[in-house]
């Protein structure tokens, strides 16, 4: 039990890790920095599984530019989309907000793991109400 609680927490460190590159302007990959205003909303599909997620603020030419574009530790996104506004409620079992940015996650895994992940990479998680 307690090894599957360890082996859960570093499978969401490198997914959450994967996602703090993005904000911190993408380092090592051809994801862009995030700026501007809106919400970007996409599948993430790395080594760990697949997670739908919502990034908030994050403008129109960041958000499309992640479209086709490698992500950290091969990350690869898909169904990207930007919408003014902010990320949809429904579904949503946490966030973790890095740096100002907001990433919410929705419906995509055990949020005990998330929340770990967030912390190791200098975010604050907060469950979904």
């Amino acid at each position: 039990m307690k090894m599957n609680q360890i082996l859960k927490a570093a499978a969401a460190v490198l997914i959450l890790g994967s996602s703090s590159a993005v904000i911190a302007g993408g380092h090592g990959s051809d994801a862009p920095a995030v700026a501007g205003e809106g919400a970007c909303t996409y599948t993430l599909e790395n080594a760990f599984g697949v997670f739908a997620m919502c990034e908030e603020p994050n403008g129109a030419e960041s958000c499309n530019a992640k479209a086709g574009a490698e992500g950290p530790m091969g990350a690869e996104y898909s169904e990207v989309s930007h919408a003014d506004g902010a990320c949809p409620t429904e579904g949503r079992i946490g966030t973790c907000t890095v740096e100002g940015l907001a990433q919410h996650y929705y419906d995509s895994g055990d949020s005990d793991g998330l929340e770990t992940g967030c912390m190791f990479s200098s975010g604050d998680w907060t469950d979904a109400e």
